[in-house]
């Protein structure tokens, strides 16, 4: 997912943003989610302290342990799969270690059978210290980095966003959105300025203005070179 959008953001010259939610359809969460065995969760903290959430349909109003139990699992998964994706966007090469991603896997012993690390192609067109000195790959590395610095607006619906201070908060930098809340006067100020709503032509946007770290180019990060060879 961290390189789709990476490229997208590539792509559109940095008109993206990327929204991340924690499940709360049981039938969608509790069949994608069964290898972290994570189910929907009610957010019974939200509807406790935002009323508008359980309007919404968002959360239930719940004293039972099982739900609380279910919301504080489905929270550790999701602020583990930020966490990773962040890495994966932020850094020219990672590892992790988090109750649902290990990386590498396995952990400790990092994967010692990769043919291309053997043969020293990793080593010369991979991202440093991707593999070590005995040719064991320790890290990983997403091509390309985002065309946005540090990464892509984040946002996410007010009871997902990441409480994680020293981690998921600061690096996702997840603008919380409420499920009534407007949006914020640039988009109301986009909408009313298009051809939908004016009935007017569509003009030919202008690019973004923005660049690749040159850091990030000189390690081969750019779109069409991938260093995970």
């Amino acid at each position: 997912m961290a390189e789709e959008v990476a490229v997208i953001d590539h792509l559109s010259q940095g008109r993206t943003f990327v929204g991340f939610a924690r499940g709360y359809q049981s039938r969608w969460t509790n069949t994608l989610g069964q290898h972290f065995g994570t189910r929907a969760t009610k957010s019974p903290s939200a509807a406790i302290y935002n009323v508008q959430t359980t309007l919404a349909g968002f959360s239930q109003e719940t004293q039972l342990q099982k739900d609380k139990d279910d919301d504080a699992h489905n929270r550790r998964i999701f602020e583990d799969n930020i966490e990773l994706v962040v890495k994966a966007w932020t850094q020219e090469s990672f590892t992790h270690k988090g109750p649902a991603w290990q990386v590498p896997y396995p952990y400790e012993a990092g994967i010692d059978d990769w043919p291309l690390a053997r043969a020293g192609v990793t080593q010369k067109l991979g991202a440093p210290g991707e593999v070590d000195a005995a040719g064991v790959w320790r890290r990983a590395s997403v091509a390309p980095a985002p065309y946005t610095r540090p990464h892509q607006r984040c946002s996410s619906p007010a009871p997902a966003v990441p409480r994680r201070s020293s981690s998921a908060a600061d690096m996702a930098s997840c603008r919380p959105i409420s499920p009534r809340s407007p949006p914020p006067a640039r988009c109301r100020s986009a909408i009313a300025a298009s051809p939908r709503s004016t009935g007017a032509a569509s003009p030919r946007s202008e690019p973004v203005p923005g660049a690749l770290d040159p850091d990030r180019q000189d390690r081969g990060r750019r779109v069409g070179q991938d260093p995970r060879l």
